[in-house]
C-alpha cells in the first residue's frame, strides 16, 4: 500500500508539473508589461522577436550606392499581458547618412523629429499587436571619401506604463565606397 501511496504522489506532482510547463509556452512571458523590437530589411523578416535585450539584436545593412535611399524595417510589439503604448527613441543620422522614421500604422506619418527627441509614443497596443516603423536612410555626399564606414543606429522601446521594461535593437550600416573614376 505505501508503495502505490507513493507513486500516486509522485505522478500527481510529475501532471502539476507538466500543467504549469504547458501553460507557460501559451505565448505570454508573464510579464505585466513588456515591448518587443524587432528589425530587418523587410517588414516580414524582422529579427529579434521574443528577445528582450539591452545590447539589441544585431542587424546589418550595406548601403547600395551614395545615391539611394535604403529602408529598414521596426517591429514594435506588446509582448506584455495588458494593452500597453511604447515610447521610442532612435537617432537620426550622422554625418555619412540621414534617418527618416514613418510609422506605417498612421498612414505612414513622418515621426522622424518625435523619434529623435524620444518622445514618440505608440498608439495603445493589444496584447500581441504590432505595428511596423519604417526608417528610410540616406547616404549623405562629402566629397571622395573611401567608405566601408560602420555606424550603429539603435531603436530603443520603453514601456510607458512600466519604465524598467525595455528592449532595444541595432543596425549596423556600412557606408559604400566611391567608384573609381
Amino acid at each position: 500500500m505505501k508503495i502505490i501511496d507513493r507513486f500516486f504522489m509522485k505522478t500527481r506532482f510529475l501532471l502539476f508539473t507538466l500543467s504549469i510547463t504547458l501553460f507557460g509556452l501559451s505565448g505570454s512571458n508573464g510579464a505585466d508589461f513588456q515591448p518587443d523590437l524587432s528589425i530587418g530589411d523587410s517588414p516580414t523578416a524582422l529579427k529579434g522577436d521574443n528577445k528582450y535585450k539591452n545590447s539589441g539584436q544585431k542587424n546589418t545593412l550595406r548601403l547600395s550606392d551614395r545615391q539611394s535611399q535604403n529602408d529598414f524595417f521596426v517591429g514594435v510589439e506588446n509582448d506584455g499581458d495588458n494593452p500597453d503604448q511604447v515610447k521610442l527613441r532612435g537617432r537620426k543620422g550622422n554625418k555619412h547618412f540621414r534617418i527618416d522614421y514613418f510609422d506605417q500604422s498612421n498612414g505612414g506619418a513622418n515621426v522622424t523629429a518625435a523619434i529623435a527627441k524620444g518622445r514618440y509614443v505608440t498608439a495603445e497596443l493589444a496584447p500581441a499587436e504590432r505595428i511596423i516603423i519604417r526608417g528610410e536612410i540616406e547616404p549623405k555626399r562629402h566629397g571622395k571619401g573611401k567608405g566601408g564606414k560602420r555606424s550603429a543606429i539603435r531603436v530603443k522601446g520603453t514601456s510607458v506604463n512600466k519604465a524598467s521594461a525595455k528592449d532595444q535593437v541595432r543596425l549596423t550600416v556600412i557606408t559604400p565606397k566611391e567608384p573609381k573614376s
